[in-house]
C-alpha cells in the first residue's frame, strides 16, 4: 500500500484585501508623528534660539531634528492619498466621493475652529493659520471630486504628476496677483508663517500651505495606491525603483542647484 504524500504549494506572496491593515504604512505614518512630535517639543523648549537651520549658531544634532521633519507633511498627504484609494476598495466610486469630500470638510472645520483655537487661546479668531490639516482637508474635497468625475486612478495620478512637477514654474512668472490675491494665496503660492493677509479689521489669515501643491502629492499617493492590488515581491520592486529614480533626480537637482526659480550657477542659498 503506498502511503499518500500531501503536496504543499509554494507561500504565495501577500495581496492587500479591502480590510487588511498594512504594516508598512501604520509603521511609517506612526515614525513621521515621532518626528513631529520631537520638532515640537524643540521648538517648544528653545522658542525657536537657536535657529536650527541657522549654520552659524546650530550643531549637527540640532539641524538634524529641524532637517528631517521636511520628510513629515509629504509622508502624511501622500499616506493619506493611498489610504484614500484602500478605502475605495470597499466602496462604489459614489460613496468613495462622499467619504472623501465629506471627511474634507471635517478636517478643515477642525483646523479652523479647534486647532487654532487650542493654539492661540483666542475664542474670537482674531488670527486664523492654516496649516497641514486644511492642506490634506481640502485636497481630500479636490479628489473626492475627481472620483466623483469618474477620473480613474491612472488620470489622477497624471494629473497629481503635472501639479507636483510643474506647479514651481509659477515661481517664474512674478505675477503680482499670485502674490496679493487671496484665493490665488490659497491655491498656488503660500508665504509661510509670516505673511498675514487682512481679512477683516481686526482679523487676518496666514496661508502656511497652499492647496494645490499638496493636492498633487495627495493625488499621486492615490494612483501609487494601486500597486497594493499587486503581489508584495512586485509591489516592494515597483515602491524601490520609483524611490531610487526620484532620490537620483533630487541628487542631480541640488548637485546643480537647479530650480524652479533659479538657472543653474554657483551655489546660493535657496528656499525649501
Amino acid at each position: 500500500m503506498i502511503a499518500s504524500v500531501p503536496l504543499v504549494s509554494p507561500k504565495p506572496s501577500i495581496v492587500v484585501s479591502a480590510k487588511t491593515r498594512i504594516l508598512s504604512i501604520d509603521l511609517l505614518r506612526g515614525l513621521v508623528m515621532l518626528i513631529m512630535a520631537i520638532d515640537h517639543l524643540r521648538d517648544l523648549l528653545h522658542l525657536g534660539h537657536p535657529d536650527p537651520t541657522d549654520l552659524q549658531t546650530t550643531t549637527p544634532s540640532l539641524f538634524f531634528t529641524r532637517w528631517i521633519t521636511h520628510f513629515c507633511a509629504p509622508t502624511f498627504v501622500f499616506l493619506s492619498g493611498i489610504s484614500a484609494f484602500l478605502a475605495g476598495r470597499r466602496r462604489t466610486t459614489d460613496q468613495l466621493a462622499g467619504f472623501l469630500i465629506k471627511r474634507g470638510f471635517w478636517l478643515i472645520l477642525v483646523e479652523v475652529f479647534i486647532i487654532n483655537l487650542i493654539t492661540k487661546a483666542d475664542p474670537f479668531y482674531h488670527v486664523i493659520v492654516l496649516q497641514v490639516i486644511w492642506a490634506i482637508g481640502a485636497s481630500m474635497i479636490l479628489l473626492g471630486l475627481l472620483v466623483w468625475a469618474k477620473v480613474g486612478p491612472k488620470g489622477i495620478g497624471g494629473i497629481g504628476l503635472i501639479i507636483f512637477l510643474g506647479h514651481n514654474v509659477i515661481d517664474l512668472l512674478h505675477n503680482q496677483i499670485v502674490n496679493t490675491n487671496l484665493v490665488w494665496r490659497l491655491f498656488l503660492s503660500a508665504r509661510g508663517f509670516n505673511a498675514a493677509i487682512p481679512i477683516g479689521q481686526d482679523r487676518s489669515l496666514i496661508v502656511a500651505y497652499a492647496l494645490l501643491p499638496w493636492t498633487g502629492v495627495m493625488l499621486v499617493g492615490y494612483a501609487l495606491g494601486t500597486l497594493y492590488t499587486k503581489e508584495a515581491v512586485k509591489r516592494k520592486q515597483a515602491l524601490t525603483a520609483i524611490a531610487l529614480l526620484l532620490l537620483s533626480i533630487f541628487v542631480i537637482f541640488r548637485a546643480f542647484n537647479i530650480t524652479a526659480t533659479r538657472l543653474p550657477g554657483p551655489s546660493k542659498k535657496t528656499r525649501c
